[in-house]
């Protein structure tokens, strides 16, 4: 995934959302589906079992899915 191409303008609210995942496992698989409202949905099972998700703003990149710690750089690096 480049920097330019996430889709994600809900930047901070993404980031929040994935630092919380970071914290328990970097490497956490997060899937993120874009919507047709215009907004992409973020979701991960944390390790223990539950699935979490978080709805932000912006058209996503589709269907992708990128381990939690590397979304999150990318997005803190200003891929936005």
């Amino acid at each position: 995934m480049s920097m330019g191409d996430h889709g994600i303008r809900g930047v901070t609210d993404a980031g929040a959302f994935l630092a919380r995942l970071a914290r328990l496992d970097r490497s956490l698989p997060v899937r993120l589906r874009s919507g047709r409202s215009g907004r992409t949905a973020l979701w991960a099972r944390v390790p223990w079992g539950v699935l979490v998700t978080r709805e932000v703003e912006g058209p996503g990149p589709g269907d992708a899915t990128v381990s939690a710690g590397d979304l999150l750089s990318v997005l803190a690096a200003g891929g936005g």
